[in-house]
């Protein structure tokens, strides 16, 4: 069963057919590398600023409604090795992803020529 349903890639509509960067600038990336492997590419910092932003607005929505809240945001950084990787990349749908990626014009979508889903076949860490 598929985990992933993809959009009509179109020009004339939003950018949310493919190029995840578009999803948070509306505007094309310099540099194709959203899933890139080393340093963290301007969209990953776009996309955790997004994701800090909407969970504290969250969370000042929740204490407005609730009461006093604390606001705790962690993040984990893990490397996935052996079964523990594979069932990662099961859980995500990761080598759909990397078929469609496969399927489609790279840059297209925002991403470079080599990134970790070039590497779901092969027992590289993901991480």
């Amino acid at each position: 069963m598929a985990r992933w349903s993809w959009e009509e890639v179109n020009v004339n509509h939003s950018g949310s057919a493919g190029d995840v960067s578009k999803l948070f600038r509306n505007e094309g990336v310099k540099e194709p590398g959203v899933l890139a492997i080393d340093a963290p590419q301007a969209d990953a910092t776009v996309l955790a600023r997004e994701a800090i932003q909407n969970s504290w607005d969250a969370a000042r929505e929740v204490r407005r409604h609730e009461g006093s809240s604390p606001f705790v945001l962690r993040f984990i950084f893990r490397s996935f090795e052996g079964a523990e990787r594979d069932r990662l990349v099961d859980a995500l749908g990761l080598r759909e992803l990397a078929e469609r990626a496969a399927s489609c014009e790279r840059r297209d979508l925002g991403l470079a020529d080599k990134d970790f889903l070039t590497l779901i076949d092969t027992a590289s860490p993901l991480g």
